[in-house]
């Protein structure tokens, strides 16, 4: 009995663990599969390990994609306070019109490194990706997510 407890405690003790400094969130709460302009996608997280990390922007949409790329705005607030706005422009096809994403049925999905071997300290950190598309809503999405992750 000893021995099985113990190796339920282990297994959940491994299933429970995830690389230190790493994080990840995903929102697919899209009505109608719209990103609304004023719907900011806020991603926040405290950083236990010090070092390089990538910061990866994941997008899903439905394939056939009207549009090759979109705009988006990015803001990393760091744990001094300090904060950098940036733009980006998400490629969503390449100059021959195909899909840059990992395709499959009517759903594609796009990996963006919005920073690579990023040098980030302890502490809390707020990234705030926001929709600059020249409408409303941008259509057609599905899900926007991001990963920080210690860089290879």
């Amino acid at each position: 009995m000893k021995k099985i407890l113990l190796l339920l405690l282990v297994g959940a003790a491994m299933v429970s663990c995830k690389e230190a400094g790493s994080y990840h969130k995903y929102y697919d709460d899209f009505t109608d599969n719209r990103w609304e302009r004023s719907d900011k996608k806020v991603f926040e997280f405290t950083n236990d390990a010090e070092g390089n990390f990538d910061i990866v922007l994941e997008f899903s949409h439905v394939y056939g994609f009207q549009f090759a790329r979109i705009p988006l705005e990015v803001s990393i607030t760091d744990p001094s306070g300090k904060t950098e706005n940036f733009p980006i422009e998400l490629k969503i096809t390449d100059d021959s019109g195909n899909a840059l994403g990992s395709c499959a049925g009517d759903v594609c999905d796009l990996n963006f490194n919005i920073k690579n071997t990023q040098n980030l300290t302890r502490g809390d950190y707020k990234i705030v990706i926001s929709n600059a598309f020249n409408n409303t809503y941008l259509p057609n999405v599905i899900g926007v997510g991001l990963t920080v992750k210690h860089s290879n």
